[in-house]
């Protein structure tokens, strides 16, 4: 390919049967379409606890749950819990050694 060359670009795939427009877009000089990154969604901020099984137990069963465990105490949805990981959370590609002499 050469610099200015006009490419044409088509979706890999296809969503229930519909047909996407081809696109343009000429080598190093406009951004390749379909080339992006997804944003950030709310479960990457707040927690998500899974305590449904627990609060079922309870309504079935309230004598054999603690005190601690009892449905009034459990998280909700409701519960906006932040994670404490969040700005620290790194992916692999961070921690990547290359080389054997970079530990």
């Amino acid at each position: 390919m050469k610099y200015g060359e006009v490419i044409v670009v088509k979706r890999r795939w296809q969503a229930r049967g519909v047909e996407y427009p081809k696109h343009r877009y000429r080598f190093r000089i406009d951004p390749v379409p379909f080339v992006f990154s997804f944003k950030r969604t709310f479960y990457c901020w707040y927690k998500r606890p899974k305590t449904t099984q627990e609060k079922r137990f309870y309504f079935a069963c309230p004598e054999y749950v603690r005190n601690k465990r009892n449905a009034k105490c459990l998280p909700d949805p409701w519960d906006d819990k932040q994670r404490s990981d969040g700005r620290t959370r790194k992916s692999w590609k961070n921690k990547k050694i290359k080389k054997q002499w970079m530990k």
